[in-house]
């Protein structure tokens, strides 16, 4: 029937019908789908740095030391979780990671002693997401060689190079280099995890290059950006401040721009792994966000 062989009057309550009807169980579904959603933060390890300025290519730290931490992130999305960075090797545990160089690391729990706390055995975490490459993300990587490993494709390129330069490991990733094709996905700009826009790896490169943020749509403390290592401290990430070590200096800056974008449009949270303050902005664990 077309409606316009139908008077204003009906064409009016049909209008109302539809959208007073449908629209209700559209954004309730949406709510449920939300709620479903979850993510907790675990303790990774701690880094002291003794010289602060390799984190700026502009010495703006000069004599400067802070002391960093070293956050992982366990995202639950329905009855599936992810994983969010690996943290410092099991290895230093109960140990030191230092030498001449200018930091040192330590680590007091190792990510399946915390999942045992929250109840989730760590052949539950079927997939775990990488921002980068570096040691103190990739420490406790070998211990879910059964998931599903996400990482940016420049990084993967890096690993899995004939010569891989010296900061570049592949050791934790021997059980994805060596295994099933299906068990990596190798990503190429934005990726939505779960397929419903609620979990995404934003592409932001210049740390390495294939590193990736993450954003987390919450029902209820609303959208959540974990930095991976775009940035390491507050005042990096305010002034945009260049490590030194970095591998592109111009996609560290426009890295950060979207971040910051991002940030203010979606009006997210913000939490930058490695600083201290920011770990207050997430629910002590064992506590989830939703």
């Amino acid at each position: 029937i077309s409606l316009n062989c139908i008077g204003g009057h009906m064409r009016r309550l049909i209008f109302l019908f539809l959208f007073g009807t449908l629209f209700p169980v559209i954004v309730t579904a949406a709510n449920t789908n939300m709620a479903m959603l979850a993510i907790t933060r675990l303790d990774c390890g701690t880094i002291q740095v003794n010289d602060l300025n390799v984190f700026s290519d502009t010495d703006a730290y000069t004599g400067r030391k802070m002391t960093l931490v070293d956050g992982c992130y366990l995202v639950r999305h329905g009855d599936e979780f992810l994983l969010w960075d690996t943290g410092l090797p099991a290895s230093l545990k109960g140990a030191s990671l230092s030498g001449s160089g200018p930091m040192s690391a330590t680590l007091s729990k190792t990510i399946p002693e915390q999942l045992k706390v929250l109840g989730v055995d760590k052949s539950q975490v079927r997939t775990v997401g990488i921002s980068h490459y570096h040691f103190d993300h990739t420490g406790q990587l070998p211990e879910f060689a059964n998931a599903k490993l996400f990482i940016g494709r420049g990084d993967w390129e890096e690993l899995t190079a004939a010569n891989p330069a010296p900061n570049v490991n592949p050791a934790p990733f021997k059980s994805w280099i060596d295994g099933s094709a299906d068990n990596v996905e190798i990503v190429t700009g934005d990726k939505d995890i779960f397929g419903d826009g609620s979990v995404i790896m934003l592409d932001t490169p210049g740390h390495t290059p294939g590193h990736h943020s993450l954003l987390v749509r919450l029902a209820h403390k609303g959208t959540v950006i974990l930095t991976g290592d775009a940035a390491h401290f507050t005042a990096n990430y305010k002034n945009d401040g260049v490590p030194t070590f970095n591998t592109n200096r111009a996609d560290t800056l426009a890295s950060l721009q979207r971040i910051k974008g991002l940030v203010k449009n979606l009006k997210a949270t913000v939490i930058i792994q490695h600083e201290p303050v920011d770990v207050s902005k997430l629910p002590a664990f064992p506590a989830f966000a939703d």
